[in-house]
């Protein structure tokens, strides 16, 4: 029988039906935390539900969240990455009146424990009543892969103002993924991508994350990695590891363990530093010496110490031993936590003539998926920026989180960027383009051919990253309108303020 993936898909997606009742007798954890995270009604905070009740009815109007990145790790910009995946997770889930039941039961529960059990359940039945149980919103996003200037628009989400409003913690998860894409890129250019090996699935928080992770590193040209889950989801990635301290410590001598290590493999990757480096790598070059007639590739992995010294030392032993083939005298270099520690090392091989790219790789983990990845309070935002029709927005005392007005986009013109209002003439191409319309999903394939869509939108976007940047006058205007509103309603200075 085969497989049927349009039924196993939608049982991913869709809620159980179970009852709040019977959701309290499951004494499993992991089952209820994935009946937990099926539940989309829920799966909001309580800002927002706590605004969805306050406001009613006039939580209904139409109006327009716009999702900005306004901080890059590099100051200039960024290469979008995780938008599809989020925009899937958060608008291809159909509602059922068993999942609203659920979370007007929970959050009674939650009232009658003295917790915050606001709840409008009104929106969530039409959606299952009079939209088949889809979320009825217009979404116009940034496909994967486009590079922006940070405070650009990524996505705008159009509709039942509350209801646009509960994506804020599913669509904000995407810098995640930009920071990992754009940090891995810049990388990438500096050090080249076919040189990377990611090692970084015992520094994730978990293995969906490391999955999304590995997903923008593949965007920018990452083909390696330790996780085997990974390598089995991205066709593009293989799995790649060498031989572990635990290995060689569980022999009587390193010797024994890397002779052992060759018999087994007819290509190795040897650790050297399990006692002392530098005699380590003596004793690979003997071997490397004695199997070089065999057909057998070992290679050797340089894990700790200085390593800048360690690099130059086994190039320039292999140098003189006359092993100078790249496909089969490569060294692997681990655990280096910061990029200009790469380009220490490459200068300090380079500088005894040997060039780095054709004999080092580096394998790193943290350094790709998890250090400085984080978002914070300024790095990105989703932001009311229409209401009901009129441009609003955020001033927010000049603090640095201020929200642009109107339905936004960005547009590319022939020597510049310019973010323009949805309904101004278009002069250039638009970066923001229609992606989710009241239950239809509009970016096209997915999988395999989404990543190499990406990789073909970096390689398009990435030259124009450079292009001046500013906004259009009617953009401005709005901004000003908006402003004049808020000061408004400021008190009047008094005498001799």
């Amino acid at each position: 029988m085969g497989f049927d993936l349009d039924t196993f898909r939608d049982g991913l997606r869709r809620f159980p039906e179970i009852g709040w009742e019977a959701y309290q007798a499951i004494p499993d954890d992991d089952v209820r935390l994935e009946i937990a995270r099926r539940n989309r009604v829920i799966s909001s905070d309580a800002y927002n539900r706590t605004m969805a009740r306050i406001r009613g009815a006039r939580g209904r109007r139409d109006e327009t969240f716009t999702l900005t990145f306004r901080r890059s790790p590099n100051g200039a910009w960024l290469v979008a990455a995780g938008i599809r995946r989020a925009l899937e997770d958060a608008l291809l889930h159909r509602f059922t009146h068993a999942e609203i039941d659920f979370a007007r039961d929970f959050y009674a529960d939650q009232a009658a424990k003295g917790g915050n059990g606001l709840f409008d359940e009104g929106p969530w039945r039409e959606v299952v009543d009079r939209h088949d149980g889809r979320l009825p919103l217009v979404v116009r996003a940034v496909a994967d892969g486009t590079v922006l200037v940070p405070g650009e628009p990524v996505l705008s989400v159009e509709g039942p103002g509350e209801l646009a409003a509960h994506l804020e913690p599913l669509l904000l998860r995407t810098f995640y993924d930009t920071v990992v894409a754009t940090d891995g890129l810049a990388l990438a250019r500096g050090i080249g991508a076919e040189r990377l090996v990611e090692a970084g699935k015992r520094a994730a928080i978990s293995e969906e994350d490391h999955a999304r992770a590995l997903e923008a590193l593949a965007l920018v040209g990452v083909r390696a990695t330790s996780n085997d889950t990974a390598a089995l989801l991205l066709s593009e990635v293989r799995a790649a590891g060498t031989t572990a301290h635990r290995f060689f410590a569980s022999y009587d001598t390193e010797l024994e363990a890397m002779e052992a290590a060759i018999a087994a493999c007819g290509r190795i990757t040897l650790l050297v530093d399990l006692i002392e480096p530098f005699a380590g790598i003596e004793k690979v070059i003997a071997l490397k010496k004695q199997h070089r007639g065999r057909g057998t590739a070992i290679f050797m992995r340089l894990d700790s110490g200085d390593l800048a010294a360690q690099a130059c030392r086994a190039l320039g032993r292999l140098r003189e031993e006359g092993m100078t083939d790249p496909a089969r005298d490569r060294i692997s270099i681990a655990d280096v936590s910061r990029p200009e520690d790469l380009e220490r090392i490459d200068a300090a091989v380079r500088a005894i003539g040997i060039d780095p790219r054709a004999f080092i790789d580096y394998v790193t983990g943290q350094l790709l998926v998890m250090q400085d990845k984080t978002r914070g309070a300024l790095s990105a935002a989703y932001k009311l920026t229409e209401s009901d029709g009129r441009p609003t927005g955020k001033l927010a005392g000049g603090s640095g989180k201020s929200a642009i007005p109107g339905r936004l986009n960005v547009e590319l013109r022939d020597a510049e960027r310019v973010i323009v209002l949805e309904e101004e003439p278009v002069a250039g191409q638009r970066l923001l383009v229609p992606a989710y319309d009241h239950g239809r999903f509009l970016f096209k394939d997915g999988g395999a051919a989404a990543r190499a869509a990406a990789a073909k939108r970096l390689g398009e976007t990435f030259p124009l990253r450079l292009l001046p940047a500013r906004r259009s006058a009617a953009v401005e205007g709005a901004v000003r309108a908006v402003e004049a509103r808020f000061l408004a309603q400021l008190p009047a200075a008094g005498p001799g303020a």
